[in-house]
C-alpha cells in the first residue's frame, strides 16, 4: 500500500507487479528502466536475475537486496557496477553486459 501511495505521489511513471518474480520476468514482454529484486534471503534470484537483461532498457539499472552475508553471482547478460552493505542487507547495483 505504501509503495501504490509513494508512485501516486510523486506522479510517477511506475507500475508495481504483485506477481511471483518467476511468472513476471516469463510473461511480461514490457522493458523497464529500473527493477528492484527483493526475494527472501533464502531464495536463490539465479534464474529471475537470468531473465533480467531481455526486459532492461539500454540504460536500465536492476537493484538486488540480499544478506550481507551471501555475495552475488551476477548471471551472463548482466554486470556488477557497485554494491553496498547497510547492516544485514547488501544492495547490488547491475545493468546489462
Amino acid at each position: 500500500a505504501a509503495i501504490t501511495r509513494n508512485i501516486a505521489d510523486l506522479g510517477a511513471d511506475a507500475a508495481l507487479h504483485r506477481i511471483p518474480a518467476e511468472r513476471f520476468v516469463s510473461t511480461i514482454r514490457d522493458s523497464y528502466d529500473l527493477v528492484f529484486v527483493d526475494p527472501p534471503y533464502a531464495d536463490d534470484p539465479t534464474a529471475v536475475l537470468a531473465a533480467l537483461p531481455r526486459l532492461l532498457t539500454a540504460d536500465g539499472l536492476v537493484v538486488v537486496e540480499r544478506s550481507a552475508r551471501e555475495d552475488l553471482t551476477w548471471p551472463e547478460g548482466l554486470e556488477g557496477i557497485r554494491d553496498k552493505s547497510y547492516g544485514e542487507t547488501r544492495l547490488y547495483y547491475g545493468r546489462t553486459a
